[in-house]
């Protein structure tokens, strides 16, 4: 179960993680943000300062968000119908697709 949202937290990460990405355009925020254990909806919300489906694309660049979201995504119902509509809302321009039964990454 998720930690109730932690408003300063978020705050506090998004000031340094842009703070950060200014002065060095290669880090890799989605992966420190793995190494901080934080939550996949507390991580789209910090790096939603761009837009939402540039956000999924930063984070899912980084090779540990993206096995745990396909694991997640093709063993439990819930992520499995977000992912299904993410499918349908976004068509050609989604970061997922439907192959046979298995969701998957483009």
């Amino acid at each position: 179960m998720a930690a109730a949202f932690d408003s300063d937290r978020f705050h506090d990460n998004v000031t340094r993680f842009m703070r950060i990405v200014g002065d060095r355009p290669d880090f890799d925020v989605a992966g420190e943000l793995f190494a901080q254990r934080i939550d996949w909806i507390e991580l789209i919300k910090t790096l939603r300062a761009i837009d939402i489906l540039e956000a999924e694309r930063l984070a899912l660049a980084n090779g540990h968000w993206r096995r745990w979201c396909e694991r997640r995504i093709n063993a439990e119902a819930i992520c499995r119908k977000y992912a299904l509509g993410h499918i349908r809302h976004n068509g050609d321009g989604a970061l997922l697709r439907l192959d046979g039964d298995v969701v998957g990454f483009r």
